[in-house]
C-alpha cells in the first residue's frame, strides 16, 4: 500500500546547543502514576525504539527472503508475513514473531495467503447457514454476502456462531503451524459493523439463512451485539491460539482503557495493532484528544501484558520529513515501558521496510513517568530519559506553548532544530532533545 523505502537517511543531529535553564515547574503539573510492565513480544524496546514490520509483500519492490533474513534483528514482530517468508524472518532472528494474516469477520482467503479458505459456492453447498449476509440501510435482508470492503474474495462468516469461530481460528492455526509461523494476525477486529460493502449505501452485516429462513444477528450498523460478539471472538481465538502454541495479534484501534469491552479485548490478545496511532493517517493536527487517548491506551495495554503496536502513517507524505519522524519517536517514547512497537511510514509504505537512522539512537532508559499539563502550558507533556528529554504539544487552540526544560543540560534536537529555553513548541509538534545525565 505504500512506496518503497529509500536508503536510511543520514543522521541530521546537530551539535549540542548549550541551554542552562531554571528547573521545570512542578507545582501545577500532573504526573502519571501508572506502572507498566513490559511484554516479551517486544524485547528490544527497553532503551530505544522497538520496531515491527507491517506486511512484507504489498510494496514495490517486495521484501526478499534474503532481505528479511538480513534485517530481521531490527524487528520484534512481522504483521502479516506472506506465505513462504516466516522461515526467512525467523532465520535472521530466532525471537521474532512472524504472523499469518486473516480477517476476523471472514473465512481465510481461497486465493491469497496460502489459499486455505473456500469460495462462496463451497460454503453454500456445505455450510449455507454459516455465511453472513447484508441488510440494506433500512434493515431489509438481502442475499448479498456481507463483504468487508477491500476483501471481496473472503467469504463473510457468522462469527456470532461459536462453531464458526472454532473452524476459522483452527484453520488459520493449522496453516500457520504447517508453514513456520508462530503467531496469528487477525485484521479488522473492531467494535463497529463493517460488513455490507457491496449492498449499497448504509448497508451492514445483519444475519444468516437457516433452512431458507432469515435469522437476524444485528439490527443496525451500531448494534452493540457486534461488539459483544467481537469480544467473545477474541476470547475464543486467544484460547485456541494458546492451545496451538501460537500468539494472537489483532488489528484493533485504540479505545478508552476504562471501557470494559476494551479491557476484555486487551486481556485476550498478545499484541494489538493500532492503525490510527498518534498520527491519525497524517491528520493528527485536527484532534486535541488523540495524543492523550493513545498514550493512556498504550500504557494500559503494557501494564496488562499486551504489546501495543502503533502505526504512524502519514498519508500526505511521499517520504517522511524529519519532523514527522521526530513526532513518531517522541510520542512512542512518551508511552513506552519496554513493550511498545512502532511502524512509521509514508502513504504507500506497507510491505516495505520503513527504517530510519534515528531509530538506532540510544535514548537511554526512562527516568520515570511522563508529566505535564501545568496551568501555564496545559498541553505540554514531558518525559525524561538518561540520554534525552521528550517534549510533546498535544494540541489546543493556541499556536504554541512554552516548555521549560530541566536545568543544567546541553541539548541537541534529534533533527537539528534550534533549541532555546523555554522552548516554544508549536501546536501538535514534538521534540526529542538529546542530552547527557538526563535523569539528573
Amino acid at each position: 500500500m505504500m512506496a518503497p523505502v529509500s536508503s536510511p537517511p543520514t543522521s541530521t543531529l546537530a551539535a549540542p546547543t548549550s541551554v542552562m535553564a531554571a528547573p521545570a515547574t512542578t507545582g501545577s503539573t500532573t504526573t502519571s502514576s501508572m506502572t507498566a510492565s513490559a511484554t516479551s513480544l517486544m524485547p528490544q524496546a527497553k532503551t530505544g525504539v522497538g520496531l515491527f514490520q507491517v506486511f512484507d509483500a504489498m510494496g514495490t519492490p517486495r521484501i526478499s527472503a534474503a532481505g528479511a533474513e538480513a534485517d530481521a534483528k531490527r524487528y520484534g514482530i512481522v504483521w502479516g508475513a506472506r506465505p513462504g517468508m516466516a522461515s526467512a524472518w525467523r532465520a535472521g532472528n530466532s525471537k521474532i514473531i512472524a504472523s499469518y494474516y486473516f480477517p476476523q469477520e471472514t473465512d481465510l482467503s481461497y486465493i491469497s495467503w496460502g489459499g486455505a479458505g473456500h469460495d462462496l459456492a463451497w460454503w453454500q453447498a456445505n455450510h449455507p447457514d454459516w455465511v453472513l449476509y447484508s441488510c440494506t440501510a433500512s434493515g431489509t435482508p438481502t442475499r448479498i454476502p456481507a463483504f468487508v470492503g477491500g476483501l471481496m474474495t473472503n467469504i463473510p462468516l457468522d462469527f456470532h456462531n461459536p462453531a464458526v469461530v472454532d473452524y476459522q481460528v483452527r484453520a488459520a492455526a493449522a496453516y500457520a503451524k504447517a508453514n513456520g509461523y508462530n503467531a496469528l494476525a487477525a485484521d479488522e477486529v473492531v467494535f463497529y459493523n463493517i460488513g455490507g460493502a457491496t449492498a449499497g449505501a448504509g448497508a451492514y452485516a445483519c444475519g444468516v439463512y437457516q433452512n431458507g429462513t432469515f435469522v437476524r444477528r444485528y439490527s443496525s450498523k451500531s448494534d452493540p451485539q457486534w461488539t459483544t460478539d467481537t469480544v467473545a471472538w477474541a476470547r475464543t481465538a486467544h484460547s485456541i491460539a494458546q492451545s496451538e502454541g501460537l500468539k494472537l495479534i489483532v488489528n484493533h484501534p485504540a479505545g478508552d482503557p476504562n471501557n470494559p469491552n476494551e479491557q476484555e479485548m486487551l486481556s485476550n490478545v498478545d499484541a494489538d495493532v493500532d492503525e490510527t496511532g498518534y498520527s491519525d493517517y497524517g491528520l493528527y493536527k485536527s484532534s486535541s484528544t488523540l495524543f492523550k487517548l493513545t498514550l493512556d491506551w498504550v500504557r494500559f495495554a503494557q501494564s496488562h501484558g499486551t504489546a501495543p503496536l502503533v502505526i504512524d502513517k502519514y498519508v500526505q507524505s511521499g517520504e517522511l520529513s524529519g519532523t514527522e519522524i521526530e513526532h513518531s519517536i517522541a510520542t512512542y517514547l512518551m508511552g513506552n515501558e519496554g513493550g511498545e512497537g512502532l511502524f512509521a511510514g509514508n502513504r504507500n509504505g506497507y510491505g516495505v521496510e520503513q527504517y530510519h537512522s534515528e531509530y538506532a539512537v540510544n535514548y537511554g532508559t526512562a527516568c520515570g513517568d511522563y508529566y505535564g499539563g501545568s496551568s501555564a502550558s496545559p498541553n505540554i507533556w514531558y518525559r525524561r530519559f538518561s540520554n534525552a528529554i521528550v517534549v510533546v504539544n498535544s494540541g489546543s487552540s493556541r499556536a504554541s506553548e512554552a516548555a521549560t526544560l530541566p536545568a543544567g543540560h546541553a541539548y541537541r534536537d534529534l533533527e537539528g532544530r534550534p533549541v532555546s529555553n523555554p522552548l516554544n513548541v508549536a501546536n501538535f509538534d514534538a521534540y526529542v532533545l538529546l542530552t547527557t545525565n538526563g535523569c539528573h
